[in-house]
């Protein structure tokens, strides 16, 4: 290797590095440090990766909304799982003289464990199947959506809304 003058080698590991000193002031000059140029480059990539990642957690088809899919997925099969068992468990009731639960004992159960949402609770007392994620759970293996009529004065009982007659003294009630 030809050297002029001005350079001096060194060894750095397996790398031979050219150390320049300038010619009129015999100030060293490095070229082994960093340069503006090659710093702005660095940031402009790591930009673009950052822009990348958060793109990649939060977009519509993102890791965070994926993740949240799978959550609401996951309550919904677990709803319909309990009803589906249930309903399995009042077939068997009727053959051995077991209880049975009313659908309205399967709701709250599953609005106790948190499983049922208020708002569907409600949407439940006027229909049969409710969607939760991309899940259908269908309620009406349970029974009819107002419960059975000994359901109902039974709750109107609980209630504490009944008069000597029996009836319900809340008209707002539907029993």
């Amino acid at each position: 290797m030809k050297k002029n003058k001005n350079e001096r080698l060194e060894t750095l590991g397996a790398v031979y590095i050219y150390i320049y000193t300038h010619t009129h002031t015999g100030i060293l000059t490095n070229p082994k440090g960093i340069t503006l140029m090659a710093l702005v480059v660095t940031i402009i990539v790591l930009l673009i990766l950052a822009g990348i990642s958060i793109a990649t957690l939060t977009g519509n088809n993102g890791i965070i909304n994926q993740a949240n899919r799978a959550k609401e997925n996951t309550r919904g099969g677990q709803v319909k799982e309990y009803v589906d068992l249930a309903a399995m468990e009042n077939r068997m009731a009727a053959y051995s003289d077991g209880t049975k639960k009313s659908r309205s004992q399967v709701i709250q159960e599953l609005q106790e464990k948190g499983d049922l949402k208020p708002d569907e609770v409600k949407e439940l007392e006027e229909i049969n199947v409710i969607k939760i994620g991309d899940i259908e759970v269908d309620f009406s293996v349970l029974g009819s959506i107002g419960g059975t009529l000994v359901e109902m004065y039974n709750q109107a009982i609980e209630d504490g809304c009944t008069n000597a007659d029996g009836l319900c003294t809340n008209e707002n009630h539907l029993h």
